[in-house]
């Protein structure tokens, strides 16, 4: 009876180290492979399917302003917006011109920007601006001719007279046709000529050619669009308005 509780007892003791042993190694396999990277792909995050009014752009991506609340949500930056040239923004880049803010304290308000032509046939796949002041900007593209509007977009400058682009469809542009493209402002740098005091247009960079530069002036910044037509400006550029031209 002895001999039959003592192996009985020491089998229960047996047993009970086996399961600790057991549990033990159970939950240190599963703490080392807490420690491990995940094989899996991460879950990326959920599409907007929405068509952004707004677009403003910093580094390699931008941001999207969506109708109604117009909060930015971070996209991808468009082929076009990667190739496409900048173009007023290259002629200010090659150091002719002296630029500086100009005080507007009657706070008037005006549509400006620039004539002008491609000299090859190309599409315009964005627009932008660069002014004192961050704010939502509008932007139109006319055909001189008729004097129509043929894009308008707003572009959502984010900070002070840093420059700001807004991706447009693909705007076909024909070489030699007159184009003028207006932005709407009551601030605005000026750009001043190092050598000399007068302006000679055209100005010609690259597939740009700027024949004048165009003002008109507005009563409130809400109002409609309106064709800049005075051109007696050759002391200085006012703006800036943009545009990327991607040619054929």
């Amino acid at each position: 009876m002895k001999t039959t509780i003592y192996r009985s007892s020491s089998m229960r003791k047996l047993l009970f180290v086996y399961w600790l042993i057991i549990h033990v190694s159970s939950v240190f396999a599963k703490d080392s492979a807490g420690d491990k990277p995940l094989k899996e792909k991460p879950t990326q995050s959920k599409v907007i399917n929405e068509n952004p009014d707004i677009v403003i752009k910093s580094g390699n991506t931008h941001a999207a302003c969506l109708p109604k609340n117009c909060v930015p949500v971070i996209i991808t930056k468009s082929k076009s917006a990667l190739e496409s040239a900048e173009v007023f923004s290259n002629f200010l880049a090659d150091n002719t011109m002296n630029i500086s803010v100009t005080n507007n304290p009657a706070q008037n308000i005006f549509e400006y920007g620039l004539r002008f032509v491609v000299t090859r046939k190309g599409r315009m796949v964005k627009v932008g601006s660069r002014l004192p002041k961050a704010g939502i900007y509008r932007i139109s593209v006319w055909d001189v001719a008729t004097r129509t509007i043929i894009v308008q977009q707003y572009v959502y400058q984010i900070i002070n007279n840093v420059q700001a682009w807004a991706d447009i469809p693909a705007l076909a542009l024909t070489a030699n046709k007159e184009y003028f493209i207006s932005i709407i402002s009551d601030n605005w740098n000026e750009a001043y000529p190092k050598a000399g005091s007068i302006i000679t247009y055209p100005i010609t960079k690259g597939s740009l050619k700027v024949l004048a530069f165009g003002t008109t002036i507005q009563p409130t910044i809400t109002s409609a669009a309106k064709f800049p037509d005075s051109e007696d400006n050759t002391h200085s550029i006012p703006g800036f308005v943009d545009f990327g031209f991607w040619p054929d």
